[in-house]
């Protein structure tokens, strides 16, 4: 069986990997988080619709490359407004899409 692997939008991704004696080894990787004005993807070089659709897609395609590797997504954890260095508001249906 596949490890499962924690998604969260503080931009970590957890797994959670149980070894046969019983302990268990937790690993972190990244996704960018979706800020707007500061991020990887800026409101100033694409619509708040291609925002949304680059965003996921970063979180989709880790989640692909774990699958790759026998784990998979155990969860998905957000705020609902990030609050790092001011209020930082996702892009429209950012969440309900990275749910899917």
């Amino acid at each position: 069986m596949g490890s499962k692997v924690l998604l969260s939008a503080a931009f970590s991704l957890l797994v959670a990997w149980p070894t046969l004696s019983g302990d268990t080894f937790l690993f972190f990787t990244q996704v960018p988080a979706p800020d707007t004005y500061r991020g990887k993807y800026r409101d100033n070089e694409y619509s708040l619709t291609e925002l949304t659709d680059l965003y996921v897609k970063e979180v989709k395609d880790v989640i692909e490359s774990l699958r790759t590797q026998g784990r998979s997504p155990a969860a998905f954890i957000a705020e609902s407004m990030q609050s790092c260095g001011g209020q930082v508001i996702y892009p429209p249906q950012y969440l309900s899409r990275v749910k899917k």
